[in-house]
This record gives structure tokens, C-alpha cells and sequence, in this order.
């Protein structure tokens, strides 16, 4: 889809940069966030009126994202509150990696941004300086470093920004699944390759998608589908596996000789239901017989 090549174009543009970047040994540890407001949140705080991008501090409480779960958008651990009256400067944070794989993208319509890098002079001569009606583009919140500024550039400030709790990174769904046991017994190294290739999944499926994303994974083939069909049609036909049959005449000939007159030599035949031990004697027409008689 259009949406998944523009995820994937974005992660490209920023990990050549990121490369780049590491190549000159600049330095990447985060200086601020910029941003533009909303019409409100210019009114509330009487700043921003002018349509420029503003600096985003720790007293900042402005929320981003879909109405039923709006995140906070100044990350948590940084701001200032009432609990936390002194948090640690968000200064201290460094870009030190990038990760996004394609099977770790999320995709959500109205709620996507797209990556710009902008050197810091240039940035403060195009962008700080011209209203956003004028740019006809709304910057979603900026990353400032030293030299350079990472932008994620919105239409309509439609989207919602994901604050990890930790530095760990996404794992992959194999190591998942050998290190617990108790779900997974006995799978290692070896027994791992096995089932993800008897599922058609790759190895390299990351712990996320392998979670969450149900409609791509565990699911048959039509092969697959066919041939269960084709194995439950023939089940009841076959003769194997040995297992006795409930409703078989020797199991129920006892019932049916607790009354003088039944239906055994109709259900099993004259000579079957003589051979199981009925006790019906021909001379006696049972009623079924009788009506049919006449």
C-alpha cells in the first residue's frame, strides 16, 4: 500500500542521515523540542498567536492523538508536575541507534507525519521565522541537535507521538519463544527454525508483529484448507483405527429384547438380529409390520 512504501521511505531517509551523521562525529544528544500549536493551545498560553514554531518546555501539557487516548504531549518523564517537581532535563537524552524494521511498522491513517532534516541555520531562516499559513505545512514536533534539526512535518497536526518507558529495544519473536519455557517446551536453536518454517514466518519476525498482529500469522493456506476439508470428509468413511462402534447391534440388542415386540430384525436384518440373540419371533408381526401388511 502507499502508506507502508512512505513508512518505509521515511525510515531509509533517516537511518542514511543517522549514518551520516555517526560518519562526521556529530554530536547527537537532544538540545529541545519545537513545535506548532494548535488555535487553542495558542490561546491558552498567549503564545504562539503569531503562527511560529515555539519551544516546548518541562510545564508543557498539550496532548496529541485520537480523542479516546490522548498521550501527553511533552514526554512524562520529563515534565513537571506536581509529583515530580524536578525532573531530569531532556538534555541528557542522545540519539544513539535506529530501529524499524518493516514488520515493527505501524500504520494509521490521519495519524502519520513525514521525516525532514534541516540544517540549524537554514531551519532558523525558513521555518522559525515564517508563519505556518504561509508554509502550508505544520510542524508536528522537532528534534534540536547541535548542528541539525529533525522535523516531523504534518498537514493538519493529526497524529500521535509513542514515548517508549525504556531504552530496550524490540525483540525478535524466536528468542521470544525459547526463552519461555513454559508456554514453548522444548524448543531451541534448531527446533525454532523448524516451526517458524513449517508456519511461513519469517525467523526475523519481530516480537511485536508476532504478538499482536493476528490476520498474518497461525493462519492456513488454502492447500492447507483443502486438504483438512478433504481429511475430515473421509474421516467417517474409513474403516480404521480400531475404535468400537457405540451404536453397534451388539451393544443394544439388550435394550431392544426388554420388550416382547420390537424392531430389531427391521433395523438389523432377520438373520443379523438372529445371530445377535433376538428373541422376536416371525409368526409376531411387530406394528410397523403390521401396518405395512396391510
Amino acid at each position: 500500500m502507499p502508506e507502508y512504501h512512505k513508512c518505509l521511505a521515511h525510515y531509509l531517509l533517516f537511518l542514511f542521515f543517522f549514518q551520516y551523521l555517526c560518519q562526521i562525529c556529530a554530536s547527537l544528544r537532544l538540545l529541545g523540542l519545537l513545535a506548532d500549536l494548535t488555535n487553542e493551545e495558542a490561546k491558552q498560553t498567549r503564545t504562539g498567536l503569531d503562527g511560529l514554531v515555539q519551544r516546548l518546555g518541562p510545564t508543557c501539557n498539550f496532548q496529541r492523538g485520537c480523542n479516546s487516548g490522548q498521550p501527553d504531549f511533552y514526554p512524562a518523564m520529563f515534565r513537571s508536575t506536581a509529583r515530580n517537581p524536578n525532573p531530569p532535563s531532556i538534555q541528557n537524552l542522545e540519539l544513539n541507534t535506529l530501529a524499524g524494521p518493516s514488520s515493527s511498522i505501524l500504520l494509521s491513517y490521519l495519524t502519520h507525519t513525514s521525516i525532514q532534516i534541516y540544517k540549524l541555520s537554514l531551519w532558523e531562516t525558513s521555518v522559525m521565522k515564517v508563519p505556518k499559513k504561509v508554509q502550508k505545512f505544520k510542524v508536528g514536533l522537532a528534534l534540536e541537535f547541535e548542528d541539525y534539526i529533525i522535523a516531523f512535518i504534518s498537514n493538519d497536526l493529526m497524529f500521535q507521538r509513542a514515548v517508549s518507558p525504556s531504552s530496550k529495544q524490540p525483540g525478535l519473536a524466536c528468542e521470544i519463544i525459547q526463552s519461555t519455557q513454559d508456554v514453548w517446551c522444548g524448543i531451541g536453536v534448531y527446533t525454532i527454525c523448524e516451526v517458524f518454517f513449517d508456519a511461513g514466518v519469517s525467523p526475523l519476525e519481530a516480537e511485536y508483529a508476532f504478538l499482536y498482529f493476528y490476520d498474518n500469522l497461525a493462519k492456513e493456506t488454502q492447500d492447507q484448507i483443502d486438504k483438512l476439508a478433504s481429511c475430515e470428509s473421509n474421516w467417517y468413511r474409513s474403516g480404521e483405527g480400531g475404535k468400537s462402534e457405540l451404536y453397534d447391534a451388539k451393544y443394544v440388542h439388550l435394550a431392544f429384547d426388554k420388550k416382547a415386540l420390537n424392531l430389531g430384525h427391521l433395523i438389523f436384518g432377520p438373520d443379523r438380529w438372529k445371530a445377535l440373540g433376538g428373541s422376536n419371533s416371525n409368526t409376531v408381526l411387530d406394528l410397523l409390520s403390521n401396518m405395512f401388511s396391510k
